[in-house]
C-alpha cells in the first residue's frame, strides 16, 4: 500500500468523540467530524493536536490580565489597562503583555516586574533573556527597546530593562519617565515544569 501520492494526503482514521478506538496503539491518529479536531494517541490518553488544554501537542490563545509590580512602592493602575494572553505547547508557554498607562495610574518606584501567565521553571541562572518589546513615550513621539529578564530566581514573575545607551532597570523614570497614555509592550517565551 502506498501512503505518499501528489495527489492525495494522508487520511486518519475518522470517527467521532463518543466512537474513539476502544484499544488504540500508541502513536495512531484520528479525525473527530463532531469536534473537527485530529488527535494522537500517547500509549496513555488521547491528545489533541489543538486544543487551549494543557496536556495537548498544541495550544490556543489564553487570555490572562497580568500583575504589574515594582520593588519599591507598587504601581496602581488607575484607569489605565493591562492585559495578554498566551499559547502553551508541551512545556513552552508564549506569552504577550500590553500596557497602556492611564490618567490617574501612580508608577510606584523600583524595578518594574510583571507575572507570568504559568509559573516558570528554574532558570539556568540569572539575566536570562525571556523576550523584548517596547517602551513608547507617547508625547515625545520615542520609543525605547525593552527586554524581559530574570533578574533573580523567583519563577512567578519577571523584570524589565531597557537596551542600548545607558542599559539599565525599567522603572518609573527609566528610560524616561511615564506618564498618561505611555505604553508597555512586550513578548516572551519561557518553560514550565
Amino acid at each position: 500500500m502506498t501512503i505518499s501520492a501528489t495527489t492525495q494526503g494522508l487520511r486518519p482514521g475518522v470517527t467521532t468523540s463518543s466512537n474513539r478506538p476502544a484499544t488504540p496503539f500508541e502513536g495512531q491518529m484520528i479525525y473527530e467530524t463532531d469536534t473537527d479536531k485530529v488527535l494522537v494517541y500517547n500509549g496513555s490518553a488521547w491528545l489533541y493536536l489543538s486544543t487551549p488544554q494543557t496536556t495537548e501537542i498544541g495550544g490556543a490563545w489564553v487570555t490572562f490580565t497580568p500583575t504589574w509590580t515594582a520593588s519599591t512602592t507598587n504601581p496602581v493602575l488607575g484607569n489605565g489597562s493591562i492585559s495578554g494572553r498566551y499559547c502553551q505547547i508541551n512545556k513552552l508557554v508564549l506569552a504577550e503583555y500590553y500596557l497602556v498607562m492611564g490618567s490617574t495610574t501612580t508608577f510606584g518606584s523600583g524595578i518594574y516586574s510583571f507575572s507570568f501567565p504559568i509559573t516558570q521553571v528554574a532558570t539556568l541562572g540569572l539575566y536570562n533573556n525571556l523576550g523584548s518589546g517596547v517602551a513608547f513615550d507617547i508625547s515625545a513621539a520615542n520609543a525605547y527597546v525593552i527586554a524581559a529578564n530574570n533578574l533573580n530566581a523567583n519563577t512567578s514573575s519577571f523584570s524589565g530593562r531597557f537596551t542600548g545607551a545607558g542599559n539599565g532597570d525599567l522603572t518609573s523614570i527609566a528610560p524616561f519617565t511615564f506618564a498618561n497614555t505611555d505604553i508597555i509592550t512586550f513578548s516572551i517565551q519561557y518553560q514550565v515544569a
